[in-house]
């Protein structure tokens, strides 16, 4: 077979071009060399392919009580970041964020020792605990002054959304 230059499988020479003998593979690796569009395109089908790759890996199986954990925790980092003075309410509420992290947690593992990765979440239960988390985000950013009454919310918040979590893994 005879190959003319400019040929993507022709290995030039100054005679001309010819590749009688030569090997596909060997071919198709010096074309990569020489072209920086194919080299652009393949590292882009790499990239594409590693990135499927790792959302397929990192995809949660508990998506939503993942979600509450993360929810949790950045609750109790602002809770540390408060001041102290806070008639032992302050850490209170971080017991009780703690707690709930815990029980998220073991909600968590239950689930995964059960099977329950691929069943749907309740979906009133699991609304109670998205508006339960939202209130909480929300006394979060409230002032602190309330005469105690607003920690006490946190509180009682919180112990509704364990109280929520433990009604979730009952129903399965």
């Amino acid at each position: 077979m005879k190959f003319t230059a400019g040929d993507p499988f022709c290995l030039s020479s100054d005679d001309g071009c010819s590749n009688l003998g030569a090997d596909p593979l060997e071919q198709f690796a010096h074309e990569i060399e020489r072209s920086p569009n194919v080299k652009k395109l393949f590292g882009s089908l790499i990239v594409i392919l590693a990135l499927f790759a790792a959302a397929q890996a990192a995809a949660p199986d508990q998506p939503f009580m993942e979600a509450a954990r993360a929810d949790l925790q950045k609750a109790k980092a602002e809770l540390q970041l408060a001041m102290r003075d806070k008639g032992g309410h302050r850490a209170k509420a971080l017991s009780l964020v703690n707690r709930a992290i815990a029980e998220v947690n073991a909600g968590i593992a239950y689930a995964r020792r059960h099977s329950h990765a691929a069943a749907p979440d309740q979906p009133h239960m699991q609304a109670a605990l998205d508006a339960l988390n939202s209130a909480n985000d929300n006394l979060d950013k409230a002032e602190a002054d309330k005469g105690g009454h607003r920690a006490k919310a946190i509180g009682l918040v919180r112990d509704a959304m364990a109280e929520v979590k433990l009604g979730i893994d009952a129903g399965r």
